[in-house]
């Protein structure tokens, strides 16, 4: 299954959307790759139809099924009824506000736990579902622009037919993180200068843009104030959430965690992180415009990190309980 870096390091004088449909033309594209194909059609204005001629009639009708038409304000013209949307996928949604946001973190809620039943994988899919919930949040508080979020599952190869593979991805058009940094002046006072940089702090536990030291009990002014009476003493809220910076870093933490996989892009830089845990930066003579993330996990490998997480929580008991034992002795 084609993983956003199949198109991220395409070469130089090549159109990103041209890059993305190349990508998809086959159905065995992931999430990654539409969610980053529905963005780029979104900003050129392109309708469905326009990227449809580049496409067969089999990735067409794929395309259809999760929710291309209507990511790009187009009708929805799929014949059939979409009974396993939330249980093996959650189509292309736009996440243009409150309800959208709460609708897509609720499908692939419904999507993971669907795919994790057992139990004992009760603390990964929490994990998961809140880091896709704060994923979601960052767009609204960070892109200044629509993005799009989608999941989906399918048979990992050469297996038992029992294990499988699932991806989030998340894309948007906005400024991506170096601009942001620098909108908040952030980029001086951190030394950062690059893409790969901005990628890198992005990822730091409690870095976010949108925290700032304000006194809790200062003055505030609704977002639709008309002028500050009171000048310095107030500042404006102009957005109702409680985005706390902390979706990138728990993403990376699970990944490496759970043995899963990450791409995220921003301007020419990507970062990878293998099963194995290792991250690497890459160039991208392609870039980004905004941010794009996807992320995988193995449902076999997972098992296999949730089990290895309780062997270990009961070694360290008989160890603290021999330590006990000897020391009443």
């Amino acid at each position: 299954m084609k993983a956003p870096d199949c198109f991220l390091g395409r070469r130089k004088d090549a159109d990103p959307l041209d890059a993305v449909i190349e990508a998809v033309r086959c159905d065995y594209a992931s999430p990654g790759c539409w969610a980053a194909l529905a963005v780029l059609a979104r900003a050129k204005g392109l309708d469905v139809e326009e990227i449809f001629c580049d496409l067969n009639i089999n990735t067409q009708q794929y395309a259809r099924a999760i929710g291309i038409e209507a990511a790009l304000d187009c009708d929805d013209t799929y014949a059939y009824q979409r009974t396993n949307q939330g249980k093996n996928y959650s189509p292309l949604v736009l996440l243009r506000g409150v309800e959208e946001i709460d609708r897509a973190t609720q499908d692939i809620a419904s999507c993971v736990r669907n795919w994790f039943t057992d139990p004992k994988m009760g603390p990964f899919v929490a994990n998961l579902c809140d880091v896709v919930g704060d994923l979601h949040d960052n767009v609204w508080s960070h892109a200044e622009s629509t993005g799009i979020s989608m999941a989906s599952k399918w048979k990992k190869p050469y297996s038992s037919g029992q294990e499988h593979v699932l991806e989030f991805a998340l894309a948007d058009a906005g400024a991506g993180f170096l601009a942001e940094l620098r909108r908040a002046g952030i980029d001086r006072r951190e030394g950062l200068s690059t893409h790969a940089e901005a990628i890198n702090w992005c990822i730091v536990e409690g870095n976010s843009s949108k925290k700032k030291d304000l006194d809790f009990w200062a003055q505030a002014l609704p977002p639709d104030a008309v002028g500050n009476p009171i000048g310095d003493m107030a500042y404006v809220k102009v957005k109702e959430n409680n985005h706390l910076g902390l979706g990138l870093a728990k993403l990376v933490e699970l990944v490496q965690r759970f043995h899963g996989q990450l791409w995220l892009a921003s301007g020419d830089s990507y970062l990878t992180v293998d099963a194995a845990g290792n991250r690497e930066m890459h160039q991208s003579v392609l870039g980004w415009s905004g941010v794009l993330l996807a992320c995988r996990f193995e449902t076999d490998k997972v098992a296999q990190a949730v089990a290895a997480g309780q062997q270990k929580e009961m070694d360290d008991l008989d160890r603290l309980l021999s330590t006990l034992l000897e020391d009443r002795s």
